[in-house]
């Protein structure tokens, strides 16, 4: 694939907590848009800030002629400039994507660095104050051919998403709990959190206690199905297609069950002679982080710029973007087209088939 991301300067510094300007710039509407237009992700409010052991670092970057101009709008006094950028600790192997921004402000900051990305960096990096990063710059993306697909598997490997839903809510009412509606389900997995949190959040008179049994009985009557049956044809057409052309294959799950279960589900559905890797939130972590991702690289033996991560949810695609890699949001389970959309995928299909299509269009190459 060659060298998507061409480092164009590096520099050391600690981590550092800011004065809010940057929180507050990173929340205009105007500025959202241009960093979804022009540098490929959606940012979250907030930026990482990175004190230079070295000041002058900052100039050869303000110098540089990689920087992406943020135009602000007629009636806003500033703009600012973006620059393609990955950080990790000294010493580690992988980089988790990110970009500079640079407020036009006379008299901003001469010694710091402010990081955005499309999730926190100090959850998904577990970065804190006083901790030593490197921090690279870049050219930008080249796209190249996909030598590994990493797909997600509830809602895209397995079209399950309302029967998962009617599961739960069939629990919570033979506990005389109120149903979860459909579109608060879907919303809150989308956006990464998990069911334990839904329902603390959703029935907060519940202790610690009553909720975890309740997730018990929920994990009873989910042993109970039989989800190979819930496997979408398409998910089988795809990994058959990808094994077809030497392409490696993992499930990234964030369920919180044992990676057997899943390779269970898959065996019965006779789809595990595909699957080359399967994690879970126990090995993997938990999306957005782009930890699973790189996990799934180690043990495929490719980099994350080689990969395309496909799945249902939002955070599916923010995990690619942090990572580094391709990335594909299918309208298949609990995003909408219009919420895939807003994380800025390389690819968004209505169904596997579809992105098969584009895949074979393409010859499995991708911008």
């Amino acid at each position: 694939m060659g060298d998507l991301m061409s480092e164009q300067l590096r520099f050391r510094g600690v981590v550092c907590s800011g004065s809010g300007r940057g929180s507050y710039f990173t929340q205009l509407e105007w500025f959202k848009e241009r960093v979804r237009r022009k540098l490929g992700f959606n940012p979250v409010p907030g930026t990482l800030n990175v004190k230079l052991h070295r000041p002058e670092d900052l100039e050869a970057l303000r110098a540089s002629s990689v920087g992406v101009p943020l135009e602000p709008p007629k009636d806003y006094p500033c703009g600012g400039l973006g620059f393609h950028a990955k950080l990790r600790r000294p010493g580690d192997r992988w980089w988790v994507r990110a970009s500079i921004v640079i407020p036009l402000i006379h008299g901003y900051y001469e010694d710091v660095v402010e990081l955005i990305a499309a999730a926190r960096l100090r959850e998904v990096a577990s970065l804190r104050d006083g901790d030593e990063v490197e921090v690279g710059v870049v050219g930008g993306r080249a796209g190249g051919e996909v030598r590994a697909l990493l797909i997600d598997l509830d809602g895209t490997i397995l079209d399950n998403v309302d029967a998962s839903v009617g599961l739960v809510n069939r629990v919570l009412a033979d506990h005389g709990l109120s149903p979860i509606a459909p579109r608060e389900f879907k919303e809150a997995l989308s956006a990464g959190s998990t069911l334990p949190e839904l329902i603390s959040k959703h029935y907060p008179h519940l202790d610690g206690g009553a909720v975890r049994r309740l997730l018990g009985r929920i994990r009873e009557a989910w042993a109970a199905v039989d989800w190979s049956a819930y496997v979408s044809p398409s998910a089988r057409r795809l990994v058959e297609a990808a094994k077809g052309r030497g392409v490696g294959v993992a499930v990234i799950s964030s369920t919180d069950a044992d990676p057997g279960y899943v390779i269970e589900i898959l065996d019965r559905a006779e789809l595990s002679c595909f699957i080359d890797v399967v994690l879970t939130r126990e090995g993997g972590g938990l999306k957005p982080s782009p930890q699973p991702i790189f996990r799934a690289c180690e043990r495929l033996g490719v980099e994350p710029e080689e990969c395309l991560v496909v799945g249902d949810a939002v955070v599916d695609v923010k995990a690619g973007k942090l990572a580094g890699s391709l990335t594909c949001g299918v309208a298949t389970g609990v995003s909408s087209v219009e919420g895939l959309l807003g994380e800025c995928p390389d690819v968004i299909a209505g169904s596997l088939d579809e992105l098969l299509e584009v895949l074979e269009r393409r010859g499995w190459r991708l911008a």
